[in-house]
This record gives C-alpha cells, structure tokens and sequence, in this order.
C-alpha cells in the first residue's frame, strides 16, 4: 500500500510540477523546490484514503453473518 502511495505521490506531483511552471508561469527553481513537499503530500493523502477505504470495507464485512442464513440443514 505504501509503494502504490509513493508511486501516485510521485507522478501527481511531477504533473503539478508541470502545470505550474507551463500553464501558471511559475520559474523553475520554484517548481522544482516544492516537488519533494507535493509528492509527500499526495502520498500521505493516498495513503489516508486507502486506509479509510480500507477501515470502512472491514467494518463492512464484520457486519455480516459467517454463515448464509436460511438454508437449513444440509442432508449430507
């Protein structure tokens, strides 16, 4: 989970990078000094959302029974 959160981390911020230098005309040095905090940024954010996802789909399964019920008892 954590690699999937660095990967997206690192990808994100070099297309934030990117935009801001290309489409926001900000200077190099600037983008360029910020990319380590942008990346950490989005990879904690990652990580938070597949940790709430995570936390919310276990809440889930212990919500439901082991065993189907209704079926009865089997004959064999």
């Amino acid at each position: 989970m954590a690699w999937v959160s660095s990967v997206i981390g690192a990808v994100g911020a070099l297309g934030l990078l990117l935009a801001a230098v290309f489409l926001g005309g900000w200077p190099v040095w600037l983008a360029v000094l910020l990319y380590p905090f942008e990346a950490a940024l989005l990879a904690f954010a990652v990580i938070a959302s597949l940790s709430w996802r995570n936390r919310r789909s276990s809440a889930k399964a212990s919500q439901r029974p082991d065993k189907p019920q209704g079926l009865g008892q089997r004959p064999f």
